[in-house]
């Protein structure tokens, strides 16, 4: 829920999971987004917005998210956000992540660091934010230009 990023994602639960090496795991979850609008659409182009996802270093710093990053090499594929004011859409998403994975005495259950993967996801217009983005408006951060976000702050536990 926006203003609670806080989730804890079981690794047995993945949709995905393997060991790339020994003392590390990655595992990618399928996670449902759900997206109400709460006003028009600046410009009618429903069929341009894209969700991509923030992949960043845990815990995550104030200034992770810089405009740099946009637009990505390999946008995401479009969704279509085309419902009316008031109603909601789920989009389907994954979440990807890779931890450090030590299995500690006395209880020898896998405990879980340096996690790194999906912290942000965005609802981003690419008319809107190329107007934003631009002179005169100039808006600094990709949140600027997004127009919504959700933040993930994930623990992995076994």
């Amino acid at each position: 829920m926006p203003g609670h990023p806080d989730i804890t994602l079981p690794v047995s639960l993945a949709w995905s999971s393997f060991h790339p090496s020994p003392g590390f795991v990655d595992a990618t979850f399928k996670v449902k987004i759900h997206v109400k609008r709460i006003s028009n659409p600046a410009f009618d182009v429903f069929y341009q917005y894209i969700m991509p996802k923030i992949i960043r270093v845990l815990p995550v710093s104030p200034d992770a998210f810089d405009i740099s990053s946009f637009p990505p090499v390999f946008p995401p594929l479009p969704v279509r956000l085309d419902m009316p004011v008031g109603d909601t859409s789920i989009v389907i998403a994954d979440a990807s992540y890779h931890a450090r994975e030590q299995v500690l005495p006395p209880l020898n259950k896998p405990v879980y660091s340096e996690i790194s993967g999906n912290v942000l996801f965005l609802i981003y217009n690419m008319t809107t934010a190329n107007v934003l983005a631009n002179a005169p408006n100039n808006y600094p951060t990709i949140l600027d230009v997004a127009e919504s976000h959700i933040a993930l702050n994930p623990t992995l536990v076994e």
